[in-house]
């Protein structure tokens, strides 16, 4: 509820909501499940076997979508099949792109040396890290 009440998510009660608040065909919601299944089916069934993109930790992938950009998913849970897209429920997540935290710091140069307030280099002073400011935090972009 928390992620909600932030509206970081949003519930829907079939995937034809879905598709309608996102302004697609329900078809596209049912065609990319149906890959996603089928790529799930293929690492079961070919396991033994390289997928043709790559994946995720050395691994191959039979996922076309997300192996077509270099990450390829290898592993799978809770699959939905196309068929059942238009009247399952939907807990979907809004994913932005934001800023953690900003810090001011020590102003430097490109060579990490302190400068002064005219921006010239103060003789063997220099700062790396948070002491520098910037942005903050494990998913700051």
């Amino acid at each position: 509820r928390t992620f909600i009440n932030r509206k970081l998510m949003k519930c829907y009660a079939s995937g034809t909501d879905l598709a309608k608040d996102m302004k697609i065909p329900l078809q596209k919601l049912i065609d990319v499940h149906d890959a996603h299944a089928e790529a799930f089916r293929n690492s079961l069934k070919r396991s033994n076997e390289q997928g043709p993109w790559p994946g995720t930790n050395g691994r191959s992938s039979w996922d076309e979508c997300s192996g077509t950009r270099g990450c390829g998913k290898c592993d799978f849970r809770n699959v939905l099949v196309g068929s059942r897209v238009a009247e399952e429920p939907f807990h979907v997540a809004i994913v932005t792109p934001v800023i953690l935290y900003c810090a001011g710091g020590i102003q430097i140069n490109s060579h990490a040396e302190v400068v002064d307030h005219d921006g010239k280099a103060i003789l063997g002073l220099y700062a790396a890290g948070e002491s520098t400011g910037g942005i903050h935090g494990k998913q700051a972009l």
